[in-house]
């Protein structure tokens, strides 16, 4: 098989996560795309037709309700009984917001979606798609007669992560909303909260020339960018040295490197009333960055990225690549990324790459090009150092949904062939069962299935927003979808050889950035919480970085960046030699 084009045998794609977002996305398309003949067909201007006369200001929350007003002048006369319906925007602005009810003097509710699990949004959404609320119409309604309809909801916790609301109406005896009447989509903006805490966010090594670059992010209690309601005055301790800065949001600093490990001091010297009592309370304590090391390591440097989430390109997903690229940039302050989007297609793969290649900045910033193929028996990540590559979904491998087991003879040939460009899968949440069921009471998707190493599997995703895999006893606090015997510890006896990674698997185009999951769990884990990967790369650009990841020089970090110097024997981490009673291993944490 090697230097050909394989002809898989079997073409049976298997029912799987990744299938079942592809048929949903199918549907919401279909629906949108016939949603679309409304107001061209009645000749008015919908969206004059369609406003929010009231816009409560939402933000980022876990259970705080807003209410939302809507008016609607229909352009025909109105039946009495007529159904009036408000749908939303995607599948995953359909999982992050809750709707608590809908009602209208002029109309009966006859339904408001209910809050729903995350286990059974699929579904949910099967069967009525992104309907949020329907309402009957009490009496006729003459042309150009306002319909006020209020709206109360819970945002997410994501600010940005916006909904849009389209109204369709139908007529009596009509079975076909999407036929008659649709209005142009208006925006419900969820927008950050108020600031709790200052964010440092540091380059964990100095640049080539001997620089670190800090940001300092005024947040709310789930890392959102926020700000203060006016620059303050804020005094900064490095390396024996203070000063004062201004800051009202975000802040980006050049400092020099540290002797041997600095750390950044920040303490807010607050606006005082008249009684000296500070204005800004909860900002009196000090906020220490993370570890800088200067000399960590002789010829390398340390680097952290996410290389696990999802955009508005995945059909589960939301928000920009663009935003998510400055988001790990410039707030969290990262090394690099790879978005891992289900199945893209060739026309976002395309825009994929264009975004990823525009935002390289070599030796501060590197971006890598991946994707998540998802099947019944396993999920893994795709990555690579160029962006033409054989193994995208729609190339010739066509492995789109096939479980890693029963392709891993094919990729093991293609691995092998020095004459193919080079290619890593990284398996994720690889010990826990989906908590969807299917009719019959079986898991959507099963435990990663194990079999034997090889050479592409070079690393795996120890823990994310779903749990910690690293063996088989059950966490307490944040996994409860457990299914024993696919552990990290499972694959390490079995003969994979693989360094470790930290991803946040975040949908909502916020690299880096992870939170608790189900949300029954949700108390007991920070609401700002970060799952990374770090690396010992020779210099912050894709080559380097590549190699890293490849050579397995890795450890995954949650809530810190914590650096891990681990050898034995002087061998590096992810060096592959023998060892005996007499070897030594060594470990520098800072």
């Amino acid at each position: 098989m090697k230097g050909t084009t394989p002809v898989i045998a079997r073409q049976i794609i298997r029912i799987g996560l990744a299938m079942m977002i592809a048929f949903l996305s199918a549907l919401e398309c279909r629906s949108q795309a016939k949603a679309q003949v409304t107001a061209d067909s009645v000749g008015e201007n919908a969206a004059a037709r369609f406003r929010l006369v009231h816009d409560p200001h939402a933000t980022a929350t876990l259970n705080k309700q807003f209410s939302w007003e809507f008016e609607w002048i229909p352009p025909r006369d109105l039946p009495q009984g007529s159904i009036v319906e408000l749908h939303g925007k995607n599948l995953r602005t359909f999982v992050e917001w809750r709707y608590v009810d809908c009602r209208s003097v002029t109309a009966e509710t006859l339904f408001v979606r209910p809050e729903v699990a995350d286990s059974e949004a699929y579904d949910f959404f099967a069967q009525h798609g992104l309907l949020i609320a329907r309402l009957r119409l009490h009496s006729p309604l003459q042309k150009d007669t306002p319909i006020s309809i209020r709206l109360d909801a819970i945002p997410p916790y994501w600010a940005g992560t916006d909904e849009q609301i389209t109204l369709r109406c139908r007529w009596k005896d009509d079975d076909d909303p999407s036929t008659d009447l649709s209005t142009a989509a208006l925006p419900l903006h969820v927008y950050a909260g108020e600031p709790v805490r200052l964010g440092i966010y540091s380059w964990p090594t100095p640049n080539d020339q001997g620089e670190v670059r800090v940001i300092l992010v005024v947040e709310d209690a789930f890392g959102n960018q926020t700000q203060l309601d006016a620059p303050s005055t804020w005094q900064l301790s490095w390396e024996g040295r203070q000063w004062t800065v201004s800051l009202a949001s975000k802040l980006i600093l050049g400092l020099e490197a540290p002797k041997h490990i600095g750390r950044l001091k920040a303490r807010l010297l607050p606006p005082s009333d008249d009684r000296g009592i500070s204005t800004l309370p909860g900002f009196d304590a000090e906020y220490v960055g993370p570890p800088v090391w200067t000399q960590a390591m002789t010829g390398r440097r340390a680097a952290f990225g996410d290389l696990h989430w999802h955009t508005e390109f995945s059909a589960d997903g939301d928000g920009r690549l663009a935003d998510g690229l400055d988001f790990a940039r410039d707030h969290l302050n990262l090394g690099f990324v790879a978005p891992s989007d289900h199945n893209p297609t060739r026309k976002t793969w395309r825009s994929t790459a264009e975004l990823l290649n525009s935002n390289q900045r070599p030796g501060d910033f590197a971006t890598l090009f991946g994707w998540e193929n998802s099947s019944k028996f396993g999920h893994d990540n795709y990555y690579f150092p160029v962006a033409d590559h054989d193994l995208v979904p729609f190339g010739p491998y066509r492995i789109t949904a096939q479980p890693p087991a029963e392709i891993q003879d094919l990729l093991e040939d293609y691995a092998v062939d020095s004459s193919h460009p080079p290619f890593l899968a990284i398996p994720h949440h690889t010990n826990i069962e989906s908590a969807a069921r299917t009719a019959d009471g079986q898991p959507r998707w099963f435990a990663y299935r194990f079999t034997k190493g090889d050479s592409y599997h070079r690393l795996i995703e120890v823990f994310q927003t779903r749990g910690n895999q690293e063996s088989n006893e059950k966490s307490e606090y944040w996994r409860v979808w457990f299914a024993a015997g696919a552990s990290v510890r499972d694959a390490l006896n079995l003969g994979y050889r693989v360094g470790f990674t930290g991803g946040s698997d975040n949908h909502t185009a916020r690299p880096g950035r992870a939170f608790c999951w189900p949300a029954e769990n949700r108390d007991r884990i920070p609401t700002n919480s970060l799952a990374l990967t770090g690396i010992w790369c020779d210099s912050v650009d894709r080559h380097d970085v590549w190699d890293a990841l490849f050579q397995r020089r890795t450890w995954a970090v949650w809530d810190t960046r914590a650096l891990v110097d681990f050898r034995i024997d002087d061998a590096e981490a992810g060096s592959e030699l023998e060892v005996t009673r007499d070897s030594r291993p060594t470990a520098r944490i800072r």
